[in-house]
């Protein structure tokens, strides 16, 4: 219970949304069918900052390396009208142990790596204009 409350808190703070929003313009706003991809990642002392994966113009985001240090979740675009994460966005956030994080314009949704396979909402404000 302590573990979704601490995944919930800050996959949902303020600070989070304004990378979310950043990376969501970055991708056209839902209007491209090809994914925008970062890691989301806590420092230290507290504050999200966000790596961005280079943009590929794949339809699916991917990244080959190391996940940086202190990394919490992997957050990525996905077209408008696809606003759940994929069951490849599932696997992946069972198989890397992050929570993966889907952006629209309409929402923001969460799939944990450890929880059952639906997906949380983690607002129900538009992001974009």
């Amino acid at each position: 219970m302590l573990a979704t409350l601490l995944f919930t808190a800050a996959l949902s703070s303020p600070q989070a949304f304004v990378w979310y929003d950043q990376l969501l313009a970055e991708g056209g706003y839902g209007r491209f069918q090809h994914e925008r991809a970062a890691f989301l990642i806590e420092e230290r002392d507290g504050t999200l900052t966000l790596e961005p994966w280079p943009a590929s113009g794949h339809r699916h985001a991917t990244f080959q390396g190391a996940i940086p240090p202190r990394t919490i979740a992997i957050v990525h675009t996905h077209p408008a009208d696809a606003p759940e994460p994929s069951a490849r966005d599932r696997a992946e956030a069972r198989r890397l142990g992050l929570p993966v994080i889907v952006i629209t314009p309409r929402s923001v949704m969460a799939t944990h790596p450890t929880g059952p396979p639906a997906s949380r909402r983690l607002s129900r404000e538009r992001l974009a204009p």
